[in-house]
């Protein structure tokens, strides 16, 4: 039998951040989450934070990982939904921020869950080192822009490709 905190699979973009979020323990209490969610940079403690998105009501948060940004938004009182493709992700953010009142966490692929979407708008969709760093832009950006309300805001971070490689980068996680 399996254990799903320690996925085998990992041939797959679900099986990887499967694997992933298995060793991504939970060290901050809730007010250091939810103060620290939005690291668009690489240093803690640098850059903007969720004023990048504007004035949005509605959210959605592109690879959520822990969910702390969703978390974030919801306790401004904004809707805010994540997708994430991994389920252990989803399982943890749940259990830890599912209480929260406009805070909603659906597991699958982004891309599936957008083409899917059909009438739903959001004012800001963002992924802070999520999946727009990982999704074919010919698939995502089309549906993204199909998603946003007039005005809306995309707001991403990523790092930068490796030095003299174009194309598609490797992974390099747990």
């Amino acid at each position: 039998m399996s254990n799903p905190l320690r996925p085998a699979e990992t041939t797959s973009p679900a099986g990887y951040w499967d694997r992933y979020g298995t060793g991504q323990a939970e060290s901050e209490s809730p007010e250091e989450a939810l103060k620290n969610a939005f690291g668009w940079c690489q240093h803690e403690g640098h850059g903007p934070g969720d004023e990048l998105l504007g004035e949005a009501s509605t959210t959605l948060e592109l690879g959520f990982g822990r969910g702390n940004a969703v978390a974030a938004l919801a306790t401004k009182g904004i809707s805010a939904t994540g997708v994430d493709v991994s389920s252990v992700q989803c399982e943890r953010a749940v259990q830890r921020w599912g209480h929260l009142p406009g805070a909603e966490f659906v597991q699958g692929d982004v891309v599936d869950y957008l083409a899917d979407a059909h009438e739903r708008r959001w004012e800001a969709i963002y992924s802070i080192w999520g999946a727009v760093w990982f999704t074919d832009p010919a698939r995502l950006l089309p549906l993204v822009w199909e998603h946003l309300e007039p005005g809306g805001r995309l707001v991403f971070s990523h790092a930068p490709a490796v030095p003299g490689s174009y194309g598609p980068q490797g992974m390099y996680g747990a």
